[in-house]
């Protein structure tokens, strides 16, 4: 006897939520002027991310740090010097403007 196929069903594709949140949250504090808040949380979700991707410690914004990343990026060590300088001014400043955080964002997307 014959035995007849079965058939397999369709599968839909898994999403990633957790990239829908985080936008939902950003555009909320963009939307909210809170400029100073969204620029931290940016910084602290890149250096996450650089933790998780290239397994570089990001707990000292240092010269031992710029110089893994440098490595892990393939990038010279001035321009990730210079780099990481701007993500410390961007951290510590007291007020952001609109174009700042536009700024920010378009820096973080280049070094990612």
């Amino acid at each position: 006897t014959r035995r007849r196929q079965r058939i397999v069903p369709v599968v839909p594709l898994v999403t990633n939520d957790s990239l829908a949140f985080t936008e939902l949250i950003g555009k909320l504090y963009y939307g909210e002027k809170d400029h100073k808040n969204l620029s931290q949380k940016m910084i602290r979700y890149y250096l996450e991310h650089i933790r998780t991707t290239y397994n570089v410690p990001t707990t000292h914004l240092n010269a031992v740090m710029v110089e893994k990343l440098a490595r892990k990026l393939n990038k010279p060590i001035k321009e990730i010097e210079t780099f990481i300088k701007y993500l410390n001014t961007q951290l510590m400043a007291s007020q952001l403007s609109e174009p700042q955080i536009k700024q920010l964002y378009i820096i973080l997307k280049k070094y990612s």
